[in-house]
């Protein structure tokens, strides 16, 4: 009994193995893919040339640094050739019309990203397989991750555009040999996962032919277009940047005898700094130009740096000795400013007005008055004020315009 079951047992694998053995997809693989040579160029005609169509379509924009100008992205390729070794009847096959064989045994072109970052390999790896038709039509979509470099305008940062460029050659094969063909001169961007800071323009797709090493290739230009969303920078960098710039000139309306004026002038440039340091690694770095933005932050940071030097002097003045001598041009100074002030409160208002308030006989007796150094201190510190603040009062709105027009508001 035991030594049926096992007769059974043999029989039936060895009618499996049989039957297996017997599909057309089996000895299709046995007459053709098991013997092919993925070296050979699969013409008859060794003068004739093999046309590669591709298509490219970008998935995801990963990363771009700014200080190297360089984009990573991910797309894949549909590339399709005619193999004319890959070519069988169908009918002889069980009807087999297609099989996808493993690409180390099917011939493929090396595309390679000539002007990649990173070091020069072929495009798509040994886990993507090939679908080969009965008639030789071979469809190969494989992707990869690529490292590009790209041109930016630093003198329209935030408001710039990414012009990357990827550059597909035929490695080992010139024109005559292998010549690629675009199947359209856009790439396909419907499955693309564009998020973040950067939106994308359409992607143009040429073919050129190039010479290296004195031989024509093939070579194919993916130019990628990535226009800059820049309210992340607007609202985390620009704003702040213009309220500190106000905030600076109030510095001139502390008293300079309250104990506090000094120290809130040196909190400004500080911040200014903290900023600067930010900026250093979001910015391109370019010889060819330089940011709008960061020659503001460079100004405001400089006024900044006045507005500390002139409290100083002021809190110098108002703490000097009423004893010690003011100079005649500190005088005439102080009272110049007394008296401009006093035109831009009341020069506007009716006369009667004024001397029914007593303003005008208090202005009056305080120009008559020997000129103090708490006078001369709240002077210049009125003068800076109106020196400053209006270039501000002016920048700021035509900023905000500007920004505004950029933004699409």
């Amino acid at each position: 009994m035991l030594l049926f079951t096992i007769c059974n047992l043999v029989i039936g694998v060895v009618s499996i193995e049989s039957a297996r053995h017997s599909t057309g997809e089996f000895r299709l693989y046995n007459d053709i893919i098991w013997n092919n040579n993925p070296y050979e160029r699969p013409v008859y005609n060794k003068s004739e040339t093999i046309t590669v169509e591709f298509d490219f379509h970008l998935h995801t924009v990963s990363r771009y640094t700014e200080s190297q100008q360089q984009l990573l992205c991910t797309g894949w390729f549909d590339v399709s050739w005619s193999d004319q070794f890959l070519t069988w009847n169908s009918e002889m096959y069980d009807g087999v019309e297609f099989i996808r064989p493993p690409d180390s045994y099917v011939w493929k072109p090396d595309l390679v990203v000539s002007n990649s970052f990173q070091q020069l390999n072929h495009i798509g790896g040994d886990f993507v397989p090939l679908k080969v038709s009965s008639y030789g039509h071979v469809q190969w979509m494989t992707g990869d991750l690529f490292y590009l470099h790209c041109e930016t305008d630093v003198l329209m940062y935030p408001f710039d555009s990414l012009k990357c460029s990827m550059e597909i050659v035929v490695w080992s094969y010139s024109t005559s040999e292998v010549d690629l063909k675009v199947r359209q001169s856009v790439a396909g961007t419907s499955s693309s996962n564009i998020g973040g800071q950067w939106r994308l323009k359409p992607t143009s797709i040429t073919a050129k032919e190039k010479t290296f090493d004195n031989k024509p290739i093939s070579h194919v230009l993916i130019t990628l277009t990535l226009d800059r969303r820049p309210v992340h920078f607007v609202f985390n960098f620009i704003l702040p940047v213009l309220i500190l710039s106000v905030l600076g000139t109030f510095v001139f309306l502390i008293p300079a005898d309250s104990g506090e004026k000094i120290s809130f002038a040196i909190t400004i440039p500080l911040s200014y700094g903290v900023y600067m340091g930010f900026l250093t690694d979001m910015i391109p770095q370019s010889s060819q130009g330089i940011s709008p933005f960061i020659i503001i932050l460079g100004l405001t940071l400089t006024m900044s740096a006045v507005f500390v030097i002139v409290s100083i002097f002021s809190v110098r003045f108002c703490g000097q000795s009423e004893s010690k001598p003011i100079r005649k041009t500190l005088q005439r100074f102080t009272i110049w400013v007394e008296k401009v002030d006093a035109f831009g409160r009341f020069g506007n208002r009716d006369k009667p007005a004024i001397e029914e308030s007593g303003q005008l006989q208090e202005l009056q007796a305080k120009t008559t008055q020997p000129v103090t150094w708490k006078r001369v201190s709240k002077a210049l510190d009125l003068f800076f004020f109106w020196l400053l603040c209006i270039p501000s009062l002016v920048g700021i709105p035509i900023t905000l315009i500007y920004i505004g027009l950029n933004l699409g508001f």
